[in-house]
C-alpha cells in the first residue's frame, strides 16, 4: 500500500519545488549573503 501510494507522487526537483514555495510566501527574502562582495566577484571568475 505504501509504494502504490509513493508510486503516485509526481516527480519535482527540489529546486523546482522550493521556487514554487518561494514565490508563494517570499521565504528567500529572509536570506543574506553571508560572503563579501569582493569574494564573489572572484569566485565567479573562476
Amino acid at each position: 500500500m505504501r509504494r502504490v501510494a509513493y508510486d503516485r507522487l509526481p516527480r519535482v526537483k527540489i529546486t523546482d519545488l522550493l521556487l514554487e514555495v518561494d514565490s508563494w510566501t517570499g521565504f528567500s527574502e529572509c536570506f543574506t549573503i553571508a560572503a563579501p562582495v569582493a569574494w564573489r566577484m572572484t569566485a565567479t571568475r573562476s
